[in-house]
């Protein structure tokens, strides 16, 4: 048994008469990825709202014992400005110290290094994604959250993704990740939550296609 690291209760939610989630418990534990799936409007933003505490559930309790970093669909930097202002921008907000280092740490660890004075908006979308993925990892999170990460990516830069995120997890971090694309939800998840009709159920990698 691991370290629990994030315990949802009895989750509730609903917006206006429709009801998006219903008595959703989950249990999650250090170094573990886990995959988010099921149909468009199921509830899976609405649960990574939630976790990120964006959201508050109308029933239930959702507790989180570590800091946390999440990159969400729509990219969270400034596309008129440099990658280098933008890390230095969240660097400060966020009170990072040893701001110098740790940029450099990240345009490391994603292949960053050359892009330091790039407007962003001029940027290939798969670059962007590893930006947005480096300002979520400014805090030294221990436990990272991601929104549809892969979309937009080709299968190159999936697997550049779904690697760098397995390093990620064998170095302690623990991911929760929504996606649509299933390959590296196969590949690369611990285990495989789906909603359906407000219902979170674990599933078998085996079962994600026949769901779908």
């Amino acid at each position: 048994m691991g370290e629990e690291v994030v315990k949802v209760s009895g989750i509730f939610k609903k917006f206006k008469n429709k009801i998006v989630l219903k008595n959703v418990n989950l249990s999650i534990n250090k170094k573990e990825i886990i995959g988010l799936t099921g149909p468009s409007g199921c509830g899976k933003t609405v649960l990574i709202k939630m976790l990120m505490g964006y959201l508050k559930p109308d029933k239930g309790r959702i507790i989180i014992n570590s800091r946390i970093g999440f990159s969400v669909q729509d990219n969270s930097y400034y596309e008129n400005l440099t990658l280098k202002q933008n890390l230095n921008y969240f660097a400060k907000i966020n009170n990072i110290k040893n701001r110098k280092e740790k940029i450099k740490e990240l345009l490391n660890i994603l292949s960053l290094e050359g892009y330091e004075k790039n407007i962003l908006y001029n940027l290939s979308g798969g670059t962007k994604k590893r930006v947005d993925l480096a300002c979520a990892l400014l805090n030294d999170p221990q436990i990272l959250i991601l929104d549809e990460p892969f979309v937009g990516l080709d299968y190159s830069l999936i697997q550049q993704l779904s690697s760098l995120l397995a390093r990620l997890r064998d170095n302690g971090m623990t991911i929760i990740m929504s996606s649509h694309v299933l390959e590296p939800i196969e590949n690369l998840c611990d285990r495989v939550l789906f909603i359906k009709d407000g219902e979170l159920n674990v599933i078998s990698k085996s079962q994600i296609r026949d769901l779908y």
